[in-house]
């Protein structure tokens, strides 16, 4: 069920569809504006009121993980968290199109601007840390067990990145992907009873963190990757996407890194291994991106950070990943 998640294109339900859907579910009429997604169909709804995001699911999601996210997000919201999520609303509704039902939520919509609009600096790195530090906070205690397990994305799940490495058509550079595996079983499965696991976001990146009108950071979206994990690797999927399009990588990690600590210790096992769970953060999503670029070649949206991954794979190649900051 998970490899169809994603062999699978996105719902692609019509606009009458959905308007009638908002009109009979939520009594909600407005201007709609899709978004582009990987695996879901989200859309943007301007009502006279207020703005909402409506999210229809892929068919092939996991009803559990569905409910997962939004338990978890009202657990967030009981948490004293200090920056805003997207709230549910109503909870889960079915959508019919082409015979098909699907599963659709409504959220709040967080207005502002996307961090990666506002620009390339490290302005914003250090509350990006505050930010996800606090998030690791507020999900050290949620628990939610029917989930589904061997998520792709969960840095974890190195036997996914293993089958799908023969997606990498260059030699020389499915071997660095190789070496990343291989440090990462020498040096993090050994301790990895030393590690704690909690749920988490697992996509903190700049086109999900939302600033306010001041260009403060005010919130973050997309909880549509959220697992079950290693907790340490929230900051280090945060942390493949800083070293992104950097002339200097370590610096924006270290800024980051200041901002999580303070909010949320780790212990030195758990900081020892960061950089071995960045390696193959980076290493899933350019594998992926050369997967289902063939499966689906006019979604631009999968190979998006593709070309700024590869150029920090290999900065963090050549450098020693025990006494990178």
């Amino acid at each position: 069920m998970r490899n169809k998640l994603f062999t699978n294109p996105p719902p692609n339900i019509d606009p009458f569809t959905i308007k009638r859907h908002l009109k009979v579910h939520y009594d909600v009429e407005g201007k709609i504006t899709f978004y582009p997604s990987d695996r879901d169909q989200i859309i943007l709804i301007e009502a006279n009121n207020d703005n909402y995001i409506l999210k229809i699911y892929n068919f092939f999601e996991n009803l559990h993980n569905v409910k997962m996210q939004i338990k978890a997000l009202n657990h967030i919201l009981d948490s004293n968290f200090p920056f805003e999520i997207p709230i549910p609303i109503q909870g889960l509704k079915s959508i019919e199109h082409l015979g098909k039902k699907y599963n659709s939520c409504m959220f709040s919509f967080i207005k502002g601007s996307l961090l990666n609009e506002f620009d390339g600096s490290t302005k914003h790195i250090k509350r990006m840390g505050v930010l996800i530090g606090s998030l690791s906070k507020a999900l050290c205690d949620f628990e939610y067990n029917r989930r589904s397990n061997n998520f792709p994305w969960d840095i974890q799940n190195i036997n996914f990145l293993k089958n799908k490495i023969k997606h990498i058509k260059n030699i020389e550079d499915a071997q660095i992907l190789k070496d990343f595996i291989l440090k990462y079983e020498t040096n993090v499965l050994p301790i990895i009873t030393k590690i704690r696991k909690s749920f988490i976001h697992n996509d903190g990146n700049k086109n999900n963190i939302i600033l306010n009108s001041k260009s403060e950071i005010k919130g973050i979206i997309d909880f549509g990757d959220m697992t079950r994990s290693l907790t340490v690797c929230e900051p280090a999927v945060c942390i493949s996407y800083i070293g992104q399009n950097s002339e200097n990588p370590l610096e924006g990690i270290k800024e980051f890194l200041n901002g999580y600590l303070s909010i949320y210790d780790l212990n030195k096992y758990e900081s020892n291994c960061i950089p071995y769970l960045v390696c193959i953060r980076l290493s899933i999503s350019v594998t992926m991106a050369a997967w289902r670029k063939k499966l689906f070649p006019n979604n631009k949206y999968l190979t998006i950070s593709e070309r700024p991954a590869w150029s920090l794979i290999h900065f963090l190649k050549k450098i020693e990943l025990q006494n990178w900051i």
